[in-house]
């Protein structure tokens, strides 16, 4: 099993490990990225039945026992650790953790202890960590999968194909948004999926991992639906440029992609004008002592101000909500224009940065 540096990776539940950064003031992740499975075997008792039993235990956070005062993160608790509740209002799940000491097993009351000491009376808590969180449903981790046919960089087709002469209308370089976020266009598409083909493609990537995508139609006359998501993806578990942004001095948050490329390294897409849980604990996790700017698009002023409650709600001090002056989007801007006017704002609610480009 191996151990990382907490600041370099996404945990699976995000509400989990700020509760014991919390509590413990330190937490290692063991197993990165590893969710829980169980495998089929036939029974040892009866070997006409086919039972279930543990095959991967998943990722865990060490943390150091408050019972046997060990100062070695001997205290292990899994990433499904009290993730429901039961019908006298306790939490299922809380067997999920060992000390290495056993001190656990060895006090009876001991687990109700961690419970409290973990979750105490409130479910959501602001974190006090830099780490960058994921999900808090159920199924925390989103599967790895496979580019939806032949991808072709832009820097690898003709200056006037019809995709590439689209994205410069929109004032994009399109070599550059291959190099810097591995755009491409898809020339000939996998059987499951036959409307990417023809479609500029965006790769979603979380860890380094590709965990989703989303075709766009090369300019607004296409046939069929403008934007073509990977089917089934969870988009409240995710937020485009994370791994990049969540590396940054200060962040915005915007509703597309395109926002995301006309502003830079610093932007994270939601996919929609509201956050989910995953989305607040991850933004509130990685930028808790940043300045995060919110700048979706021109009809959302009622969104921006239920999410700047929503962030704040969670403990984060430096939240600029942002309203753009005219009636164009984020993307409609160029980059220089756009950063005034977030340093403009910053600057009028008192939030300190340089904010440069």
């Amino acid at each position: 099993m191996t151990c990382v540096e907490t600041t370099k990776v996404l945990p699976l539940n995000p509400t989990l490990y700020a509760l014991l950064d919390r509590t413990f003031g330190s937490v290692r992740i063991h197993n990165v990225g590893q969710q829980a499975r169980t495998v089929l075997t036939r029974s040892r008792e009866n070997p006409h039945h086919m039972v279930s039993v543990p095959h991967s235990s998943g990722e865990y956070y060490a943390v150091c026992c408050p019972f046997c005062k060990d100062t070695g993160h001997k205290l292990w608790v899994n990433y499904r650790y009290g993730d429901g509740f039961l019908s006298n209002g306790r939490r299922s799940g809380t067997h999920l953790a060992h000390c290495y000491k056993d001190c656990l097993r060895d006090e009876p009351g001991r687990r109700a202890q961690l419970e409290l000491l973990i979750f105490g009376s409130s479910r959501y808590t602001a974190p006090t960590g830099s780490v960058v969180s994921t999900s808090n449903d159920d199924d925390y981790s989103l599967p790895e999968i496979k580019p939806p046919g032949d991808i072709i960089p832009f820097d690898s087709l003709p200056e006037n194909h019809p995709a590439a002469e689209y994205l410069k209308s929109r004032n994009f370089e399109p070599a550059s948004l291959s190099t810097r976020y591995g755009v491409g266009f898809c020339k000939t598409a996998s059987p499951l999926f036959p409307l990417m083909r023809g479609r500029i493609y965006i790769p979603i990537l979380t860890n380094g991992t590709l965990v989703g995508w989303q075709g766009r139609a090369v300019g607004d006359t296409h046939r069929g639906p403008k934007y073509y998501n990977l089917p089934g993806i969870k988009k409240s578990r995710i937020l485009y440029n994370l791994d990049t942004a969540s590396k940054q001095d200060f962040a915005v948050i915007v509703e597309g992609i395109p926002s995301v490329w006309r502003v830079g390294d610093r932007a994270v897409c939601l996919f929609g004008k509201s956050l989910s849980h995953w989305q607040r604990m991850t933004i509130a996790t990685a930028f808790n002592s940043k300045p995060v700017f919110i700048v979706l698009d021109n009809d959302a002023q009622d969104q921006t101000e239920s999410m700047y409650a929503a962030l704040t709600s969670v403990g984060m001090k430096q939240v600029v909500p942002v309203f753009l002056p005219d009636q164009r989007d984020p993307a409609d801007y160029d980059k220089e224009e756009l950063i005034s006017i977030l340093r403009a704002t910053a600057s009028a609610v008192g939030v300190k940065g340089d904010f440069k480009i």
